[in-house]
C-alpha cells in the first residue's frame, strides 16, 4: 500500500511542481517587465526634464523631484505583479473553502452516532481512525468533556 501511496502522490507532486513553476517563470518575466518599464520611464522623466530645463521651463529640482515621484507611482504596480502567486493562491483557497462549506454545513445538528459507548480498562491503549474531518477530533472533545454529548 505504501508504495502505490507513494507513486500517487509523486504524480500528483510532480503536477504541482509543474504548475508551480511555470506560474513562477510568468511571474518573473512580469516582473522583469515592470522593472525595465519603470526604468525607461524614469529615465524618459528625467530627460525630457533635462530638455524643460535647458529651455528655462522648470528647475533642475522640479526635475529630480518629478522623477522621483514617478517612480514611486508606479512602485506598487511593480510589487502587486512580484505578489501576484499569492493573489491567485488566496484565490484556489477561497474556491476550496467556498467548496467544502457547501458540501458540510457548519452546525448541522443531524446526529451522526447514537448509543456508542465503549469501556477501557486502565494500561488499555485506543486508537482511532479515519479519513480526514471524519470526527475523530470531535470524539476527542467530548470524550475530554471540552463538548457536551447530546
Amino acid at each position: 500500500m505504501i508504495k502505490a501511496a507513494l507513486a500517487k502522490w509523486q504524480v500528483v507532486r510532480n503536477a504541482a511542481l509543474k504548475k508551480q513553476i511555470s506560474s513562477s517563470d510568468r511571474t518573473g518575466g512580469f516582473t522583469a517587465f515592470s522593472k525595465s518599464f519603470r526604468f525607461f520611464l524614469q529615465s524618459a522623466m528625467l530627460a525630457l526634464g533635462a530638455y524643460l530645463t535647458l529651455l528655462g521651463e522648470v528647475t533642475g529640482g522640479a526635475m529630480i523631484a518629478s522623477s522621483i515621484m514617478l517612480g514611486r507611482a508606479l512602485a506598487p504596480v511593480e510589487q502587486i505583479i512580484g505578489q501576484w502567486p499569492l493573489v491567485l493562491r488566496m484565490k484556489q483557497g477561497w474556491k476550496s473553502l467556498e467548496a467544502l462549506l457547501s458540501e458540510v454545513p457548519p452546525g448541522t445538528k443531524s446526529i451522526v452516532l447514537q448509543k456508542l459507548s465503549f469501556e477501557l480498562k486502565p494500561g488499555e491503549v485506543l486508537g482511532v481512525l479515519g479519513l480526514s474531518a471524519s470526527g475523530k477530533s470531535s470524539l476527542a472533545r467530548i470524550l475530554t468533556g471540552i463538548w457536551k454529548a447530546v
